[in-house]
């Protein structure tokens, strides 16, 4: 009997909260990309036939490489700023790592739409205590959006992985403004399989 292999393969660098603790300035990111590519080129070796290939950080760890090694990849934080550019909009990044913030405007600058870009806000809080506490994570990102709005943005990526629960909530309070990366990268998936 032989195992089907999977269409799309996630691999997110955050699996547990001493990874997630060590991508939280542009060194760690940049040194999580080996970490993410391995996991990636270990069980399936060649990109010929591969699976698309999700990579679920926000910064996009290791896309760069994937791609020049020939595989199908779309990383959380392009396809986020991909769709909240989208017909001509606005946007910017709201979220809770300062020291990402020049790393996240090279993702911008790297997806093409800088353009469009209204720049980043952040939350006041340390990254890893909001990640504790996910009524204040969604407090201090409200605040953050309402920010964003003020500066001109028409839609506000909510940046990071680990934000991903807020992001719904938010949505029902900013609707057709929040633009959260998983279901971005999600459509880019769709969008991969019907064309």
């Amino acid at each position: 009997m032989s195992e089907q292999s999977p269409d799309v393969v996630l691999v997110n660098p955050n699996t547990n909260r001493a990874t997630t603790a060590m991508i939280t300035g542009p060194e760690a990111l940049t040194a999580s990309a080996g970490h993410v590519v391995a996991l990636v080129q270990d069980p399936v070796r060649t990109p010929e036939d591969a699976p698309m290939v999700v990579v679920a950080a926000f910064g996009d760890p290791g896309v760069p490489e994937l791609r020049d090694a020939g595989f199908r990849v779309s990383g959380i934080g392009e396809a986020a700023v991909q769709a909240a550019a989208a017909g001509g909009c606005r946007f910017a990044v709201a979220t809770t790592t300062p020291d990402l913030a020049e790393a996240i405007c090279g993702l911008v600058a790297r997806a093409g739409v800088a353009d469009l870009f209204t720049g980043v806000e952040l939350t006041t809080t340390d990254p890893l205590v909001l990640a504790e506490n996910p009524e204040a994570c969604r407090e201090e990102l409200d605040a953050v959006v309402r920010r964003c709005l003020a500066a001109g943005a028409q839609r506000v990526v909510i940046g990071g992985g680990p934000l991903s629960d807020a992001a719904p909530d938010l949505a029902g309070r900013y609707p057709d403004v929040i633009v959260e990366p998983l279901t971005a990268a999600a459509a880019v998936v769709a969008y991969s399989r019907h064309s």
